[in-house]
């Protein structure tokens, strides 16, 4: 099996490179004209132009600062980028408008979790044949045969079959291919046999 050590060098490097680059766009604007576009519980979404040169990506922290005489300040978060626009979810209602917001942020804060990620990552047998892609040891006999509904399609049951029968097991598909009713039989399956399910 090839070592998968080399590997997370050269990612943990591209990592750096990336952060590197990152840390030439701005970390600090003042966005105008925000315009309230919809509110969810107690999340209000605002909408700005962004300015060139900047980078925003969804699920970034940002701090925000609203207000002159009196200022406020709290957190908030990108919650997608679209052409020149950015969309924020704000944990409070600033009304229609916002004539003026102050943001902070860190435009390598993602590539940076991955870098901690990557960093702490050991070799282990289990991670070394995944990468190589060695599934001879990856077998756990299922004690019962599993269950599935009749609307299943024969991929949806040759994937519980074969999912049942290993330790690990990746269900991959589309979008609305089936791959939850795979996870809930794989759930009820497990169940059937007395395992404890963690389901996240």
């Amino acid at each position: 099996m090839e070592p998968i050590g080399s590997h997370i060098t050269q990612i943990t490097q591209a990592l750096s490179d990336e952060i590197a680059a990152r840390a030439q766009f701005p970390k600090k604007s003042i966005l105008i004209n925000g315009i309230k576009i919809a509110a969810a519980g107690e999340s209000v979404f605002y909408r700005f132009e962004v300015p060139e040169n900047f980078l925003f990506e969804p699920l970034l922290n940002v701090r925000c600062t609203f207000g002159t005489k009196l200022r406020c300040s709290f957190s908030g978060v990108v919650a997608d980028v679209h052409h020149q626009f950015v969309f924020f979810m704000l944990p409070l209602d600033l009304g229609e408008t916002i004539s003026e917001m102050t943001c902070e942020w860190n435009p390598s804060e993602r590539v940076e979790s991955l870098l901690n990620r990557y960093e702490k990552v050991k070799e282990t047998e289990i991670l070394s044949a995944l990468f190589n892609r060695d599934f001879s040891q990856n077998t756990h006999p299922a004690t019962k045969e599993p269950i599935f509904p009749s609307s299943f399609t024969d991929s949806q049951r040759d994937a519980v079959k074969k999912s049942t029968g290993r330790k690990i097991s990746f269900i991959i598909g589309e979008r609305a291919r089936g791959k939850t009713g795979v996870a809930a039989s794989l759930l009820f399956s497990a169940l059937r046999e007395g395992k404890r399910v963690l389901y996240l």
